[in-house]
């Protein structure tokens, strides 16, 4: 630990910085903050439950039979809930519905 002079005057001073440098309305407060981290954790916990379905459809249409009648449909339905990654580099055009 580094130990300040013990005469003042041998003290340098040291100028502290702004704890932030945007102007006042550009501000955001600390219950802003906190409000936002929790709708962002929130968002995020529904992305992985939407997730965790699609792959549990996935699953299922995989272990399901070709000759099962649902299984063209639960096909379909999984291109189509697919199709709002099609932006994504790894998105196929084969699986568009």
């Amino acid at each position: 630990m580094t130990r300040l002079p013990e005469q003042p005057s041998q003290r340098k001073r040291f100028a502290l910085p702004p704890q932030c440098s945007l102007p006042d309305h550009q501000r955001i407060s600390t219950k802003s903050q906190e409000s936002l981290v929790r709708a962002l954790r929130e968002a995020d916990r529904e992305l992985h439950m939407e997730n965790e379905r699609l792959r549990q459809l996935a699953n299922d249409h995989e272990a399901m039979d070709a000759s099962d009648s649902r299984s063209a449909g639960l096909a379909y339905a999984l291109r189509v809930l697919g199709q709002s990654y099609a932006e994504h580099p790894g998105y196929q055009q084969v699986w568009r519905p």
